[in-house]
């Protein structure tokens, strides 16, 4: 059985996510902690937010599947001017080498720390009675429904990471699906039958949080970013039930669901939900909308770098801008630099994402620049973007050329460039490669340093792009040995 360690978020007044932590050892042998932790719905709250704080730490979202290794694998950086050794094998493919096994093993072991997690708070809810929560069934269904769906996102991270793609391997048994808590050591399922796990768990957070999302505090969705990250005003419940936008809320999870799809090459459910997204969601500026021209080009204090008007959800770690610094500090500054700034922009030099990069040779990245604490938006700073509209695009793109809907296809590919100030018109899409050269490059310009690009590569099987060339997808490159601690989950 399973020995793990529990993140506690003391909430304070107003704060989400934020505030200083302890440590409480919960295992099979000693029951007082957990006893302790779960005896009130405060305990939940922080054992819920302990998860997301533990997905933001830098060896999984917080850095390797973000900003860190998984940009590095897609190339986008220049990757001389990085100075961490062990980003640096990440970068090369080189995954043999101690530093990069512990990193790998250190993601593994984290996915399956918060999937134990999730099991054991899922296991206490259980029991619970309804009324022990101040908003009764709501209160109860939102935390069971984001632990359901905390779990489905880890475990399927975990096969896009260490399976084949499913459209070149399905029957691949790799990952071990975890449902319970403590959990035994657990065979591996075959990666269609691990995708159809995440599948249900996603279905039934998705019923678990609507109530809660669209209708009962549909108020923290309705004032765009500043109120998914930011203030949220007129919440019924307490500062818990503020700031979805950091937590898997019912629109991410819709999201997720035609992610996943598309994953698994299901194309009609992904173009489902995908379409449901962009009816319910975003058309008419219904809750979700494309950042304006002025915020990309107001001066660079006040722009907003990661374009958050456009992000469904994202992780939160206060200590991202240093982290950042750090990473990349000597002789060019603090700076990431874009790679193959040319073949990512090379006619639509308008495309306003294009102003999100200095304008010297160098092009410093400004996502995850600190440009002056006093008058950033600071829940910006902190913010780690895992789903934007853009993906709903491109799956909406994808998925109507798929089914014949060329014209279809074609007029998504034309909104979603107008929205990014692509001036530059594309009549026509000329077949499936002409199509996925285009969202490939698009995803160049809009994934940078947040870890989605590798993942498409991966599941298209393209060449991975770098200036005057590409680097061949090759299964060792594109997926993880699972590491030897597999036999401790």
């Amino acid at each position: 059985m399973m020995r793990l360690i529990f993140i506690i978020i003391l909430f304070a007044q107003g704060v989400c996510l934020m505030s200083c932590s302890k440590w409480l050892d919960i295992n099979p042998e000693n029951q007082i902690g957990k006893d302790q932790l779960f005896e009130d719905e405060m305990g939940f709250q922080n054992a819920l937010n302990g998860i997301y704080q533990k997905c933001s730490e830098t060896s999984l979202y917080g850095k390797n599947l973000s900003w860190g290794a998984l940009s590095l694998m897609a190339q986008n950086y220049r990757q001389e001017f990085i100075r961490d050794l062990t980003d640096q094998y990440f970068g090369k493919y080189e995954y043999e080498s101690a530093e990069v096994l512990q990193a790998i093993d250190g993601i593994w072991s984290g996915m399956y720390n918060v999937i134990a997690n999730c099991n054991l708070l899922l296991k206490e809810i259980a029991s619970k009675p309804a009324s022990m929560f101040m908003l009764d069934t709501v209160a109860k269904n939102l935390i069971e429904g984001e632990a359901y769906a905390l779990r489905a996102m880890a475990h399927f991270d975990l096969i896009r990471l260490f399976a084949s793609a499913p459209n070149k391997n399905a029957d691949m048994a790799v990952v071990p699906y975890h449902d319970t808590y403590p959990s035994e050591v657990t065979l591996p399922l075959k990666t269609k039958d691990a995708i159809d796990r995440v599948i249900k768990d996603l279905l039934h957070a998705k019923d678990l949080v609507a109530y809660h999302d669209t209708s009962y505090n549909k108020e923290a969705f309705l004032h765009g970013a500043s109120g998914r990250f930011g203030k949220s005003e007129g919440i019924k419940g307490g500062d818990f039930f503020k700031k979805r936008g950091y937590r898997l809320n019912y629109c991410a999870i819709v999201g997720m669901l035609s992610r996943v799809y598309m994953y698994k090459s299901d194309v009609d459910q992904a173009l489902f939900y995908a379409q449901y997204f962009y009816d319910r969601f975003y058309k008419n500026n219904a809750w979700f909308f494309f950042n304006t021209p002025e915020d990309y080009t107001t001066s660079l204090i006040y722009k907003q770098k990661k374009y958050l008007e456009e992000c469904i959800f994202a992780f939160y770690n206060r200590d991202l801008l240093q982290n950042v610094e750090s990473y990349c500090a000597g002789d060019n500054g603090s700076d990431l630099l874009l790679a193959d700034y040319d073949g990512i922009f090379y006619d639509d030099t308008d495309d306003y994402r294009a102003s999100l990069l200095s304008d010297s040779d160098e092009h410093f990245i400004y996502k995850y620049r600190d440009v002056n604490s006093s008058l950033r938006n600071e829940f910006e700073g902190y913010t780690i973007p895992v789903l934007r509209i853009s993906e709903i695009f491109y799956i909406l793109i994808e998925g109507h050329y798929l089914k014949g809907n060329v014209t279809q296809a074609l007029e998504l590919l034309k909104e979603l460039r107008m929205k990014k100030g692509a001036k530059r018109q594309i009549s026509s899409i000329e077949s499936l490669d002409h199509l996925y050269d285009i969202l490939v490059n698009d995803a160049r310009r809009e994934f940078i340093g947040e870890g989605q690009l590798f993942f498409m590569y991966k599941r298209l099987n393209r060449d991975i792009l770098i200036e005057n060339g590409s680097i061949a997808a090759m299964e060792e490159r594109m997926t993880f040995k699972v590491p030897d601690s597999q036999n401790f989950y």
